[in-house]
């Protein structure tokens, strides 16, 4: 029997608070009275009674910011370094024990160089905790451990429908033969398919002959059943193709263009990084109604907002947390950088919503050492994903180029299968033309598609307000669209936590760069990016019908 418990009720103390008290995971320390700038260890306790132990028990942790050691009964069971925003399972079945099992959690939030984001570099809260959900898992013998369901749409027939080979790479608890069913149901429940065999250490494939693609306007999903003996598993799926040509991106076979709003999560000094589904839903339904088709995140996510993602049809780019320095990448950042796409692909791979990758943020795109970082992440990232693209994001299209060995190389970006570009000209990057700046930054494109990844405005650093942010939107965009750009993304919805702020203090210090306020309280900007956007999208569906 597959079986789930939630674990919310734990006891938390720091170092410099040794009195325990009760807290509720998900749970941050930083937006507590008394420690919203504690940076340090913390520990986390609480007792789960087993009637009888299962035949494997494994703790699920969507995430623990950012360094963590899991103890059961005394024992180390496990621990996850250098990750703090992805999900990681840890085996405890040898250390379970009928009736009462005494479960502790060591974690930190130092900054240091032996985690992604990389000490104090990086503009959000260093908020340390438990942070997002945990589960006691309990599988018997038949479990699978985990299946990837991989997708290719071999040719389109017009409304969103296409034909698509399925392979489904599961991987099982206990490894040996075992006859297994599939079904597949579409969103009305309908059965599209059936299949039996055996597990012999080869992938379950089939054939979709008419799927229904997963598209922002038509977000179709499947669930894909899987029964080994008396158990039953579900996973969640969608069919769709991403891919570029020359300076263009299409989905399912038609180009498109990526308009969309970013999202900084943590804003509200309630919650912080530890904020409930509700809380996330309303600033994901605020990018759906600022007629957004794709975002990016700088850091993984929960799964409940790409399941949300997934349900209501925005694209996204899930990053590695790896901004602004070390520019140079070493041994240590590459190694960081290859675990944590790991994680990614471990437990976000059926997502339909994440259409890229993204390896890293404003490194130096035109040194030699941030050219061979992206270039080896996005080999790696292919090696174990061939679905998705995997991109850079650079800040630097419009410097001088350089050479390197008698080459004039273009940007790191220009590595990646999307150029993008983090676009601040007449603000963070002086400018006197910012359609000649542009074309620069297109020279550096090798023929890619180029689709700038932030624009906006940051009081107060730079002077104008919400005023001069609608501004700066209406001109921008408009040049974006005159170049042929591939698409844009505004910085941002909201303004954030960060502990690199310009204003407030604590759990207050913030970036003053949104439509909403941390809150999500709207400003007058927000009305005007919802109906830019709303004339861009209803372009587009003029073209592609």
């Amino acid at each position: 029997m597959l079986r789930k418990t939630d674990l919310t009720e734990f006891q938390f103390r720091t170092q410099d608070a040794p009195e325990p008290r009760a807290v509720t995971v998900p749970h941050t320390w930083n937006v507590d009275d008394g420690l919203e700038e504690y940076v340090g260890a913390a520990r986390y306790s609480t007792e789960i009674d087993v009637s009888s132990p299962a035949w494997k028990t494994v703790l699920y942790f969507q995430a623990v910011y950012h360094t963590c050691t899991v103890f059961l009964n005394g024992q180390k069971a496990g621990e996850h370094r250098g990750s703090g925003y992805t999900p990681f399972l840890v085996d405890v079945t040898p250390f379970v024990q009928a009736g009462q099992n005494h479960l502790e959690v060591l974690c930190e939030n130092t900054y240091t160089e032996q985690s992604l984001p990389h000490k104090k570099d990086f503009d959000w809260a260093c908020d340390g905790g438990i942070v997002r959900p945990v589960e006691w898992v309990e599988y018997d013998e038949n479990c699978a451990r985990s299946c990837r369901i991989t997708s290719t749409v071999t040719e389109f027939f017009g409304d969103d429908r296409g034909r698509a080979e399925v392979s489904c790479d599961v991987r099982l608890w206990k490894n040996e033969p075992k006859p297994y069913r599939l079904q597949v149901t579409d969103a009305a429940g309908e059965t599209v398919h059936t299949q039996e065999g055996t597990f012999d250490g080869t992938n379950p494939r089939f054939t979709l002959e008419n799927a229904a693609l997963w598209s922002p306007e038509h977000p179709a999903l499947y669930t894909l059943r899987l029964i080994l003996g008396n158990e039953e598993q579900s996973y969640r799926f969608g069919v769709r193709k991403i891919e570029t040509r020359g300076d263009k991106i299409y989905l399912n076979g038609r180009p498109i263009k990526l308009i969309g709003v970013e999202w900084m999560p943590g804003s509200n000094p309630e919650y912080g990084m530890a904020e409930p589904e509700s809380e996330q839903e309303k600033f994901l339904s605020m990018l759906k109604d600022l007629n957004c088709n794709f975002t990016r995140f700088h850091w993984q996510q929960s799964d409940f907002t790409l399941d949300w993602c997934d349900e209501h049809g925005i694209l996204v780019q899930e990053e590695i947390p790896y901004w602004g320095a070390p520019k140079a990448a070493g041994k240590l950042q590459t190694e960081i950088a290859k675990r944590q796409a790991d994680d990614m692909l471990a437990f976000h791979y059926n997502h339909p919503s994440i259409a890229c990758w993204g390896v890293g943020n404003e490194l130096g795109g035109h040194k030699k050492a941030t050219i061979a970082y992206v270039r080896e992440m996005h080999r790696y990232f292919k090696a174990g994903d061939p679905m998705r693209l995997v991109n850079y994001v650079s800040n630097t299209m419009t410097f001088p180029r350089m050479l390197f060995s008698g080459e004039v190389n273009a940007d790191a970006t220009a590595s990646g299968d999307i150029c993008m570009w983090n676009e601040y000209l007449g603000t963070w990057m002086p400018s006197k033309n910012y359609e000649k700046d542009m074309r620069r930054a297109l020279s550096h494109t090798k023929g890619k598609p180029l689709v700038v990844t932030e624009f906006g405005l940051c009081e107060p650093v730079h002077k104008g307000g919400d005023p001069r942010r609608i501004e700066i939107y209406k001109e921008k965009t408009a040049l974006y669209e005159k170049l042929g750009f591939a698409g844009w993304v505004y910085f941002c919805l909201n303004d954030y936590r960060t502990h690199i702020g310009e204003s407030g203090s604590g759990k207050y210090k913030q970036r003053i760069h949104g439509s909403v306020d941390l809150v999500g309280s709207k400003k007058p900007s927000y009305d005007f990016v919802k109906a830019h956007n709303a004339l861009w999208q209803e372009k587009q569906k003029e073209e592609k019908a």
